[in-house]
């Protein structure tokens, strides 16, 4: 069983599952989600890195953009996105399937404030193939009982 699907059993929270063709582009995304007559926002999780080579996922939804400099401020060096590589070595997701949760506890997670303003929320399960929608306030749940350093953050609205 995938490792977020575990945490979700675990916890015992609600979440619908769905395995369908790959989804590496939002385009498939729109289709699979017609498909299911899925409802939620489509999650984005953004592998970033700081010039020290801390790292971090964002944790957004599609359409936000990565705006450097707010991230900057808010982690007080440089950041980039992290390449599929580094994706790949350290947590084991393809570029393109980075999942919400879980992540190494080095890795600390940045959760944009305004997914919340969404009753649901469409996740990768961390493989192209597979998705999963659960009520958005249950990633509270789930950041709450990680060891990670976890940010509830306001992104600015122009990125």
């Amino acid at each position: 069983m995938l490792e977020s699907i575990q945490i979700l059993e675990k916890l015992k929270l609600p979440y619908d599952y769905y395995e369908h063709e790959p989804i590496l582009n939002y385009d498939t995304a729109k289709k699979v989600d017609e498909r299911y007559h899925l409802t939620g926002v489509e999650s984005k999780n953004l592998f970033i890195k700081t010039k020290s080579s801390r790292y971090y996922v964002l944790v957004t939804m599609e359409g936000v953009r990565l705006n450097s400099k707010f991230m900057k401020e808010l982690l007080g060096e440089k950041v980039s996105i992290a390449s599929s590589q580094e994706l790949m070595d350290l947590c084991g997701y393809e570029a393109g399937c980075a999942a919400s949760f879980p992540y190494a506890k080095e890795i600390g997670y940045l959760v944009d404030n305004a997914l919340f303003t969404h009753d649901k929320i469409i996740c990768s399960a961390g493989i192209p193939t597979a998705s999963f929608e659960m009520p958005t306030e249950n990633l509270k749940v789930v950041y709450q009982n990680v060891e990670n350093e976890v940010r509830y953050i306001d992104l600015p609205k122009d990125i």
